[in-house]
């Protein structure tokens, strides 16, 4: 689950660009320092949920033009305008392992082994930071094929695969041909007696991606 105290507020997202799903992010940082899968977060509603970036471009220094996953016209992208951008600490690169690299390439004075001790260590902090949830392989074995279905708006679709690359576990579901992305956190219920998971999207959830 995505947590507010992970979070970094990195700009906003301002209005769209064009019709293809473009949207202007105003921002001082550097898309390019993004680690690993890059996905911006924002409250929906009271729901932090994540948004994965297809691919982005500078457009001057203080702003970058954004283009999401499954998210293909005006219409859909104006649903972010306004909000605030946040990202997760553990993705953006830090000054202090920007300047010790800089340091390294300038002197060139350690030892292979100092350099293969620092690369090791680098390595087990990356892979510390990736370790999926504790419930990500329950969540994976046990929800595939359950039909979501939301408070107010009934059967949405069966759940037909498990996204679980984050710690904002994501059932993948076809709604109307497309494919959606719903967070675990928005789970109100789940009967694995009735292979269902009961959801509360917030309002408007949906319209993103339809």
């Amino acid at each position: 689950m995505i947590r507010e105290k992970d979070l970094l507020k990195i700009g906003q997202l301002t209005k769209p660009h064009g019709v293809k799903g473009e949207i202007s992010l105003l921002t001082d940082y550097d898309m390019r320092d993004i680690s690993g899968d890059p996905f911006i977060v924002c409250d929906m509603d009271g729901i932090l949920t994540p948004f994965f970036i297809e691919q982005f471009r500078p457009r001057s220094s203080s702003a970058t033009l954004v283009k999401f996953e499954n998210i293909d016209s005006e219409e859909k992208v104006k649903l972010l305008s306004g909000k605030a951008a946040y990202l997760p600490s553990e993705l953006m690169i830090s000054p202090e392992t920007e300047t010790e690299t800089e340091t390294e390439t300038e002197t060139e004075t350690e030892t292979e082994t100092e350099t293969e001790a620092k690369a090791k260590a680098k390595a087990e902090t990356k892979a510390k930071t990736k370790t999926k949830p504790k419930n990500a392989a329950t969540a994976r074995n046990n929800l595939n094929g359950y039909l979501v279905t939301d408070e107010a708006i009934g059967e949405i679709g069966q759940v037909k695969d498990i996204d679980d690359s984050t710690m904002n576990i994501l059932l993948k579901i076809d709604y109307k041909e497309f494919e959606i992305l719903v967070p675990l956190a928005l789970a109100v219920s789940i009967s694995h007696e009735e292979k269902t998971v009961g959801v509360s999207l917030p309002e408007g959830f949906l319209n993103i991606y339809v």
